[in-house]
């Protein structure tokens, strides 16, 4: 049997990496807890990889979807009145302020979701309460179901004049991350991050999109299922629902 060269065993890599561990030492990381804690929890390899990614991905790659989504909207034309409140925000450190902005960030998100829903499979027969005036919906075991959360965002009921943005609406009334069990646990940490956020961005002199389309997340909306989705175009000319790069310009 040949064995090829990038498939035999790199010796000299490995008395390399033996001979640095003995004279520089690895020192202890914050990550190391941790990983003990990780550890002994007892639970397979596989699932706590599966745990650290999706904390990982949520903590990245979504959250810098969110807080993209949450900025183009407010340097829309549309959110003149709101982003120059905004900048008035950025000034301040009191409590006050700092909720505000949260509260901003949470209709953005409201009004302009990463995504407009989700598809999940019943476990069991069950009933769906649909609010007042309105018949529940019967569910079977094995349905496929559309929960649009970005409609039920839209809910007069709930949110009073929803087409308008409200930065004062009770926290609580929002579901933006799941709810019950699958509740993602990073919704107050994106929320108050992507707050920050903001409040660097629009902090800065005059800050503006870039001229052309450097300075737009250049796509399109459908309506997908009864909802108003958004989907972007990539650099290679393909449809993602994933926004592309945003330059903003401002004045030093």
């Amino acid at each position: 049997m040949e064995v090829s060269p990038s498939s035999a065993p790199n010796i000299l890599g490995s008395l390399a990496a033996r001979a640095a561990a003995f004279l520089w030492p690895v020192k202890e990381k914050p990550c190391y807890p941790f990983l003990s804690r990780m550890a002994a929890s007892g639970r397979s390899f596989d699932a706590m990889l599966g745990n650290i990614l999706g904390v990982g991905v949520g903590a990245s790659v979504n959250h810098a979807h969110a807080a993209v989504q949450v900025i183009n909207f407010y340097l829309d034309d549309e959110q003149e009145q709101e982003r120059r409140h905004i900048i008035q925000l950025t000034r301040n450190d009191d409590v006050q302020s700092t909720e505000l902005l949260r509260g901003y960030v949470r209709e953005a998100m409201r009004l302009r979701p990463q995504f407009s829903g989700l598809w999940r499979q019943a476990a069991s027969d069950t009933e769906i309460p649909q609010g007042p005036g309105l018949p529940p919906i019967q569910v079977k075991a094995g349905d496929r179901i559309w929960s649009n959360f970005r409609n039920a965002h839209m809910n007069p009921i709930e949110f009073p004049n929803p087409a308008a943005v409200d930065p004062r609406r009770p926290a609580s009334i929002y579901n933006l991350n799941g709810a019950g069990f699958h509740n993602c646990p990073g919704t107050t940490y994106a929320q108050q991050t992507i707050a920050e956020i903001v409040k660097v961005v629009f902090k800065l002199k005059n800050i503006r999109r870039a001229p052309g389309d450097a300075g737009k997340l250049v796509g399109f909306s459908e309506m997908i299922r009864g909802s108003e989705a958004q989907y972007y175009v990539t650099r290679n000319g393909a449809v993602s629902s994933w926004p592309g790069s945003l330059h903003l310009v401002y004045d030093e």
